[in-house]
């Protein structure tokens, strides 16, 4: 039996739609990615930079620039009421707050042997499930203390305050950082938790609220149940892929997955228009 390889976002993927990661799995991309998937990209990248000391806070605006004129060259679906243009003001007003707001958290980026602990790639193996495991943690921080993972996320609106402490994402992440700990040398992480930056269009008068850099939102860690409960899922999900449960799940209308899969017109018409296919990677199944 192969080793699969899984991540938060793999696991996730399958639980919102067996099928949606069937199609991912066999290397299906669209032809022109989501404008929320590249500016999220380029925020991150940005971000990266700044938390790793390499672009100064009087830059960050400069390299969102640069970063966004780059990416906006690759063809790109945007939303009905999104441009280039209205992007690059809205990540441009995010950045000019940015600094501000990391500085009044008191937070810093925590540094290991291996330099800033920025977009560091993670991975444990589970070997009962045949499983290779990885994520990316995007940022850990601490205030002079245990550290605490952040995840930045670059919403449209606010985000529920309650979800840091139901999400699975952070969730594997800890779950990571701790499976980690011998080599990183850091200790188990004592809070997780998600940085928003909410991608409002720049208000036409000054009665808009626009965009908005939001401080860290932290949990405490998860317990330790809650990690063995979670590396069961990841388990139980590489055992379902293997034996080729990919069904669809269209769910109820009011929380369909299919309103917003990339992969709809395939997976209910068959109709392969504006997709490409690419590595397909069913084989390590």
């Amino acid at each position: 039996m192969n080793e699969l390889k899984l991540s938060p976002t793999g696991v996730i993927r399958y639980e919102t739609c067996p099928k949606q990661a069937l199609f991912y799995l066999q290397g299906y991309r669209t032809e022109a990615k989501a404008d929320a998937l590249i500016f999220g990209s380029v925020v991150h990248d940005v971000l990266a930079g700044y938390h790793a000391g390499t672009v100064p806070p009087d830059q960050l605006g400069a390299a969102w620039d640069q970063k966004w004129s780059a990416a906006i060259a690759q063809p790109i679906a945007y939303g009905a009421d999104r441009s280039p243009d209205g992007l690059r003001q809205t990540g441009a007003a995010l950045f000019s707050a940015y600094h501000d707001v990391w500085q009044a958290t008191g937070l810093r980026t925590v540094t290991d042997d291996q330099g800033p602990c920025v977009e560091r790639r993670l991975f444990v193996r589970l070997p009962r499930a045949q499983v290779l495991f990885e994520g990316v943690i995007d940022l850990v921080a601490t205030r002079e203390g245990p550290p605490a993972i952040i995840d930045h996320k670059s919403p449209g609106a606010k985000p529920d305050p309650s979800f840091p402490e139901k999400s699975d994402q952070l969730l594997a992440y800890q779950a990571l950082f701790d499976a980690n700990a011998p080599l990183h040398g850091l200790g188990p992480a004592a809070q997780i938790g998600f940085a928003a930056l909410v991608k409002r269009a720049v208000p036409k008068t000054s009665r808009g609220t626009g965009p908005e850099v939001l401080p860290p939102h932290l949990v405490e860690r998860r317990s330790a149940a809650e990690v063995a409960e979670y590396w069961e899922k990841v388990a139980d999900t590489a055992s379902a892929m293997r034996a080729g449960s990919f069904r669809r799940r269209s769910l109820a209308e009011h929380n369909s997955p299919c309103k917003l899969c990339e992969y709809e017109a395939a997976c209910w018409r068959n109709d392969f228009t504006g997709l490409t296919r690419g590595q397909d990677r069913t084989l390590d199944l």
